[in-house]
């Protein structure tokens, strides 16, 4: 992860992976409630495994839901 400029300006560097309801809402800027009412508006996400997202789920959040500006998709 990159640390240029403050935590609005900073560009961060994500890959697909499994990711919590938390660090999914941290990478958005938004809050666990605002994530899980966003995502239940896209059915197709499925629910997570016990508190995990899979990577399956996760790419598809990502194509569903346009990632900040901030943030950059790289492949692992």
């Amino acid at each position: 992860m990159s640390d240029l400029g403050n935590d609005i300006t900073r560009i961060r560097k994500v890959c697909v992976r499994s990711y919590y309801l938390f660090e999914l809402a941290e990478l958005y800027n938004v809050s666990k409630f605002i994530m899980r009412k966003r995502m239940k508006q896209h059915r197709e996400i499925g629910k997570p495994d016990g508190y995990l997202y899979d990577e399956k789920q996760v790419s598809l959040i990502f194509h569903l839901m346009t990632l900040p500006s901030n943030i950059r998709l790289i492949k692992v």
